[in-house]
């Protein structure tokens, strides 16, 4: 699998050398980087998750499960669900169990 993923590009130390993030620089506006920076974020928490997973399935461990939607959770070891969207849905769900229509005292 090594091989493979090298032979893809990956691993590379130096993917984005000082020279050339300097070129780039002189060749964007702040927009652009707060859009590449975001989409790094992004990209880094996925690589992240994606990690953590196959860390569990290295070392024989069972994939954790969301309560909400039954998707692999990743990431912290204390973490429930699988994310933000998840967790609200839970939130919500506990504090209007009768959903929309019911009041906060459980009255219609």
């Amino acid at each position: 699998m090594d091989e493979s993923v090298q032979a893809q590009g990956g691993f590379d130390g130096e993917l984005w050398p000082e020279p050339r993030l300097a070129e780039l620089a002189g060749l964007a506006d702040r927009h652009d980087f707060d859009i590449w920076v975001h989409q790094l974020r992004h990209a880094e928490t996925s690589i992240r998750r994606h990690r953590k997973r196959l860390e569990a399935l290295r070392d024989g461990r069972a994939p954790r499960r969301c309560p909400v939607c039954g998707g692999p959770v990743a990431g912290r070891a204390d973490a429930v669900y699988c994310g933000d969207v998840c967790r609200l849905r839970a939130y919500r769900g506990r504090s209007h169990p009768g959903g929309p229509g019911e009041d906060a005292a459980g009255g219609s």
